[in-house]
C-alpha cells in the first residue's frame, strides 16, 4: 500500500493504488518528526487524551492501538458502505489485573504431557495465553542467556515446519495473526498494546505489565548469535502463512507498537519464541 515514490527503499509496488507517503507527524508546537514513516488517525478513541493510530514504516505496518492525541497526523478517508459484523465488534475488552503495587491477575496452569513442564497461564477478554514463552526442547532450538527457565526457548521457522506445523502441545496451539489483533484489541483500554502486553524488566520504558502476558525482552538470534545490539526485542511466531512468508510479532523496547512482519523466506535463519494460547472450547 505504499506509493512508488518517496520512500527510501525503492521496492514498493503501491498494487493498490493507495499511495500512502511518508510524511511524518506534527507535535503541538508545529516541529515535524519521524518523517520517513507515515501516520494516520482512525476514528477509534479511548477518552480526552488518547485515540488509535494507523503507522506505517518502512520495514511493517502496526495500529497503535492507545496513543496520545497531543500529535497532528493524516487523515485518510473511507467511503460510506455497509459494514456487518465486523471483526472488533466480537472482542472483548480486557481489564488491567496489574498495576506496580498489587498483582490481582488470575492465573492458571497448563502442562505439558510430552516433557511434564508446568506453564502458568492467564485469561485477558476471551482468550487463554501462556503467560510464559514455550519450553519444550527440540534439536536446533536455543535459550536466551542460557536461561531456558526464564525465557523459554527460541525457534526456526523450518523447526515448526518439520514439527508438524504447530510446536505447541496438544489442547494449546500457536496463535493466528488475527489472534494476535485480538489481543492487541483486547489490552488497548489500558495503554498502548506494545506497552500493556512488556514485563517491568525492559530497559528503555518503565513498563507495567498491566495484564500479566509478561513480554520479556531479549536479543535478536539470527545466524548462530544472539545481536549485541542496545535495542532488546520481543519476538513471536504466528502461524499464519502470507503469500511469501510467515508473519512474526516484534515488540521493541524503544516503542509502543505491535510491529507485525511477513518474512520473505520460509528458510529464514532468524530464531523467535512461541506464545501458546490455549484452544478454545
Amino acid at each position: 500500500i505504499k506509493s512508488q515514490v518517496g520512500w527510501k527503499d525503492s521496492l514498493n509496488s503501491d498494487i493498490y493504488g493507495l499511495s500512502f507517503l511518508p510524511g511524518g507527524r506534527s507535535t503541538a508546537i508545529g516541529n515535524i518528526k519521524d518523517i520517513s514513516e507515515t501516520f494516520s488517525w482512525t476514528s477509534t478513541e479511548y477518552d480526552e487524551k488518547f485515540a488509535a493510530w494507523f503507522i506505517l514504516s518502512s520495514r511493517s505496518a502496526g495500529i497503535v492501538y492507545n496513543h496520545t492525541k497531543n500529535m497532528a497526523n493524516a487523515v485518510r478517508c473511507i467511503k460510506d458502505t455497509l459494514v456487518e459484523d465486523s471483526f472488533y465488534d466480537t472482542i472483548t475488552i480486557a481489564q488491567p489485573c496489574r498495576t506496580e503495587q498489587e498483582d490481582n491477575c488470575t492465573y492458571g496452569e497448563f502442562t505439558d504431557p510430552r516433557d511434564n513442564q508446568v506453564y502458568k497461564t492467564i485469561k485477558i477478554g476471551n482468550q487463554v495465553w501462556f503467560a510464559e514463552n514455550l519450553k519444550y526442547e527440540t534439536s536446533i532450538s536455543r535459550c536466551y542467556a542460557n536461561d531456558c527457565d526464564l525465557y523459554g526457548r527460541y525457534y526456526l521457522w523450518r523447526d515448526i515446519a518439520n514439527n508438524g506445523g504447530d510446536l505447541c502441545p496438544a489442547g494449546s496451539h500457536m496463535p493466528s495473526k488475527e489472534e494476535w489483533e485480538t489481543l492487541f484489541w483486547a489490552v488497548s483500554g489500558a495503554n498502548a498494546s506494545g506497552a500493556a502486553l512488556k514485563s517491568s524488566t525492559w530497559r528503555k520504558r518503565k513498563e507495567v505489565d498491566h495484564f500479566g502476558f509478561s513480554a520479556l525482552p531479549a536479543r535478536e538470534f539470527y545466524g548462530s548469535s544472539w545481536g549485541n545490539s542496545n535495542t532488546d526485542y520481543a519476538e513471536f511466531w504466528s502461524s499464519t502463512k502470507g503469500e511469501n512468508g510467515v508473519y512474526s510479532l516484534s515488540l521493541y523496547s524503544d516503542s509502543d507498537v505491535c510491529y507485525f512482519e511477513e518474512f520473505k523466506y520460509y528458510t529464514s535463519d532468524y530464531m523467535y519464541a512461541i506464545r501458546c494460547i490455549v484452544d478454545s472450547e
